[in-house]
């Protein structure tokens, strides 16, 4: 038994290594802000780092709010010293060019002392393992009727969409619009909301949150769009109104970020590292100990995972982690491997059985492949 501890032990640090290639590209993309400068002045680098910390604050803590709070302001005046690294680079929006900037300053943030700058200042952290949303756009327009609105990067609604969901942080995918999916979906029931076909279709996508847009344009030139978000039992239906395709993005991204950012982001500063007791069943061999513990290394919400026994083919995990256990539960969803199995408890009233995630009654999973 002591040899199959071990063994698990260095399992997890190799796969530590494994995975650092992943976290780094997360990382590089969450805690990452462009500003678009006039010079190479020290203090104009001061202060565009301090407005690129701004976005990487919302990002990181899914609060817009952040940006208003006078303290964060008045700390993140020496931005400059959570700054990794930075480079110009060549400006090519147009806008910001006929406004006489020059340049574009590339910042990539400590991801350490963003956490601990959002912990210092009661804000919450949200990892960079974040929930997958599949975009379907369906448009009414006179001319054609309703059509699927393709992926097509130069679209202005795309372009909203797109530069909203990387400022707050909500990676997106987009539907193929092949022949299956016009079979199994078609623009007219995406039109009508029918949301056991939209969620049909989607379950060829393997995505975590899934979010469709309907919009047409009025004989005034505005923009009217219906919105509807699906993840796990949960569904949010908004509408919103614009002038013009590319202002839709902000408006139909945000309610999404802050509804997953409520789920996911964990209160650093309260919980203070509980630890929970998971059990893990159906692993077999190196595959599934490097699949699983690649799994937990991604979640920044959890601080380390120690190995209490192994047998056969069970594990029994101790996870330190932040996030409350509901939230824990959330996070171990998105990893499409772990399957939560009913809690040990049988007929015992919900108010008499122990904790969940205690080692009477722990958090267990069978993992798949």
């Amino acid at each position: 038994m002591t040899y199959r501890i071990r063994f698990c032990t260095l399992v997890l640090v190799l796969l530590a290594s494994f995975s650092a290639s992943l976290t780094v590209a997360q990382s590089e993309r969450y805690f990452s802000a462009e500003v678009p400068v006039k010079g190479q002045s020290r203090q104009e680098r001061e202060q565009a780092a301090e407005l690129g910390l701004l976005d990487v604050l919302v990002r990181m803590s899914g609060d817009e709010n952040v940006r208003l709070d006078d303290n964060v302001l008045s700390d993140s005046r020496q931005a400059i010293r959570y700054v990794q690294q930075f480079q110009y680079d060549e400006l090519t929006d147009e806008a910001a060019l006929s406004e006489d900037y020059s340049a574009l300053l590339r910042f990539k943030y400590s991801d350490n002392a963003v956490r601990e700058f959002l912990t210092r200042h009661g804000y919450p952290f949200w990892s960079v393992k974040r929930p997958v949303t599949l975009v379907w756009l369906v448009e009414d327009s006179v001319e054609y009727g309703k059509q699927f609105v393709p992926h097509d990067p130069a679209h202005p609604l795309i372009q909203g969409v797109e530069k909203q969901a990387s400022y707050r942080g909500v990676p997106l995918s987009f539907p193929l619009q092949d022949f299956q999916d016009q079979m199994a979906l078609g623009a007219e029931r995406l039109w009508a909301l029918d949301e056991q076909a939209i969620l049909d279709a989607s379950a060829r996508y393997d995505a975590d949150v899934v979010l469709v847009g309907k919009f047409t344009e009025t004989s005034s030139g505005q923009i009217w769009s219906n919105w509807q978000f699906f993840h796990l039992d949960q569904s949010r239906v908004y509408d919103v109104r614009a002038e013009e395709a590319l202002q839709l993005g902000a408006s139909a991204i945000d309610p999404l970020a802050d509804f997953l950012a409520a789920r996911y982001a964990v209160d650093t500063g309260a919980n203070q590292d509980s630890a929970y007791i998971v059990h893990v069943r159906n692993i077999h061999g190196f595959a599934d100990y490097r699949g699983l513990f690649d799994l937990l290394s991604r979640l920044d919400a959890i601080e380390s995972v120690q190995v209490d026994l192994a047998h056969q083919d069970r594990l029994q995990l101790r996870v330190s982690s932040d996030a409350t256990v509901e939230q824990l539960v959330s996070l171990l969803r998105l990893g499409n491997h772990l399957f939560a199995e009913a809690a040990g408890g049988g007929e015992v009233p919900g108010w008499q059985q122990a904790p969940l995630g205690s080692l009477a009654n722990p958090l267990r999973y069978r993992w798949e492949r």
